[in-house]
């Protein structure tokens, strides 16, 4: 009976472990894509330490570019497979770039 339990929460489990995974990626992520926006912001010249608005313009960007603008442009060159795969290697640059 045990074994029978463990056959069936399985996927479950798994399907858990995906979704933790995912939300792991894009929380680090749009963390990257703050650090790089904060990195630009004092090479340009902002005096005051940036708190709030590295953060804010990273979770746009990570929205807005990364999200919409890959999964749109995806779709957009090869159909629903594209919606998928071109949020999927934006990650994966980004993690690339970032040297995670």
């Amino acid at each position: 009976m045990r074994s029978v339990g463990r056959v069936i929460l399985a996927p479950f489990f798994f399907a858990w472990v995906l979704l933790g995974t995912i939300m792991v990626l894009f929380v680090i992520s749009t963390i990257s894509i703050g650090g790089w926006c904060e990195a630009v912001l004092v090479r340009i010249g902002y005096r005051y330490k940036p708190l709030i608005l590295p953060m804010v313009i990273g979770i746009v960007l990570f929205v807005g570019v990364v999200l919409l603008g890959m999964g749109m442009l995806g779709h957009q060159l090869i159909g629903w497979p594209g919606a998928i795969l071109g949020p999927v290697l934006a990650i994966l640059a980004i993690a690339l770039i970032d040297h995670w």
